[in-house]
Formats: structure tokens, sequence, C-alpha cells
């Protein structure tokens, strides 16, 4: 994730971020139908830090993303806009500032399989524009719309932009309600395989991620990617995303 030419990484990994999420979940261990009470309007600011190491340098990507809910359609159609907001980038502990790149506009059905995807390229992504199609796709949760207990697991077939002659292959499992500070999530594990190229070379994702069922939106997302195919080769890296909580409106900054 060097500044030349793959600086921009760090806006193509943040493509992870999930909106998606519901009511209370019930614990006695009865199936019901996990629903989604987001709306539009809503702001939510995360924070990601992203971890790799490319050609023997340890890489550490800190950057920030405030994401808007546009719309919301009748069927459940949801526009999102995510603006990157900037952050460092170390390089074997050499700290350098990350600017924001270029914003990205997503159209997710209910369930959050991925519509639309609009992202203005700089020239300097390390990553195909199929490729960052590909990232954004399995990196959102996807939800059923059957109704599930702890413990069930459900399948997606995506569409590959990477490669059309295969499927995307998602498999999510909810696993229930984990108590995280004071506050009750949902929480969930993703793992996503993808066929990358005709050797049958497979892009594996996998993320375990929380979900605040008041308002529907994500609380945190740890996740590690695997084999994604850039300019440079594939790559590995590791993402840990967390909201970041709104200031009380009468907090004064100094």
């Amino acid at each position: 994730m060097l500044r030349q030419p793959v600086y921009r990484m760090s806006g193509a990994l943040m493509l992870a971020f999930a909106l998606v999420g519901g009511h209370v979940a019930r614990a006695d261990g009865k199936k019901m139908v996990l629903t989604r009470p987001l709306k539009a309007g809503a702001v939510t600011t995360y924070k990601a830090t992203i971890k790799a190491n490319l050609q023997g340098m340890d890489i550490v990507i800190e950057q920030s993303q405030k994401q808007t809910i546009k719309s919301i359609k009748d069927d459940g159609t949801m526009a999102i806009l995510s603006e990157d907001l900037g952050g460092t980038m170390k390089v074997n502990g050499a700290v350098q500032e990350s600017k924001p790149g270029p914003p990205t506009t997503e159209t997710r059905d209910k369930l959050g399989k991925l519509i639309e995807y609009t992202h203005e390229q700089s020239g300097q992504e390390p990553f195909s524009p199929e490729v960052q199609r590909l990232i954004s796709s399995v990196g959102e949760l996807l939800m059923t719309d059957k109704e599930v207990a702890e413990g069930d697991s459900w399948d997606t077939e995506l569409d590959n932009p990477a490669f059309k002659d295969k499927k995307v292959k998602v498999k999510t499992t909810y696993q229930g309600i984990e108590k995280v500070g004071d506050v009750d999530l949902w929480k969930f594990k993703q793992t996503a395989e993808a066929v990358v190229n005709a050797d049958g070379a497979k892009m594996v994702n996998e993320s375990i991620i929380w979900l605040n069922p008041k308002d529907g939106l994500m609380e945190k997302l740890d996740g590690k990617v695997k084999d994604v195919p850039s300019q440079l080769g594939p790559l590995a890296f590791a993402i840990a995303i967390s909201r970041v909580k709104a200031a009380p409106a009468d907090t004064k900054v100094q």
C-alpha cells in the first residue's frame, strides 16, 4: 500500500462497510425474520484500521468514512453515499497523511445485494474496476428474508464481476446476541469465495459483523481478505471497522 501506486487501497477497502440490521432479536431460540429499521437520511461515520504486509513492509492505514442513506424505496432498495474523509498511512513506522479519495455510490436491495456501483477512478487504484466492485459485493452483510434462529446459516449466490464464468458463493451465519459494552448487538459470521482468474485462484473474505438492532446500522466489523488480485499481485490484509459515536449536542469543542 505504498502511495505510488497503491495509496488508494484504503478507499477501496472501506467499501466493506455494512448498513443492515433489524428489530430486537428473540433470545428464546425461536425463529424470526431479521427485518431492517433503516431510515433514509441516516448519517454514520466509521473508522477503519487496515493492516497488511507488502513486499516485506508493514503497512497500517487508519481512515474514516461518512455514509449517508440517500433514499429507500418501497421495495427496500437503498442508495448509499460513502465519502472518504482521509486519515493516515504508516509504512514501516513512518506516518504520512492519506488524503480523501473520490466518493462511492452504491444501490443495494433490501437484503444487501449490490445492484449498482459508481466510483470515480483516480487512475492510481491498485485494483481494477471489476475487482473494486467485487470487494464491495462481498464486503456487505447479506441477509435473508426467511425465519432464522441462533446458529442458522444461509447461502447467497452473486454475479462475479472479476470472472464472469463463475458465481460468487457467500455463506452467512447468525450467531445470536452479544453484549458489547452496554449494548446488545446481533452477531454474524460471513465467508465469501470468488474465483478471480482462469487458473481457479480464489479471493476469500471472512468477516465477523456486529449490528445494532435499534437502528439497523453496523457497530463494528473484524475481517480478513486473502488473494485479492491487484496491480502488485495477490494481496492479503486484515480490516477492523468501528462506528464513531456522535458527541452530545452540548459538547463544546476546545
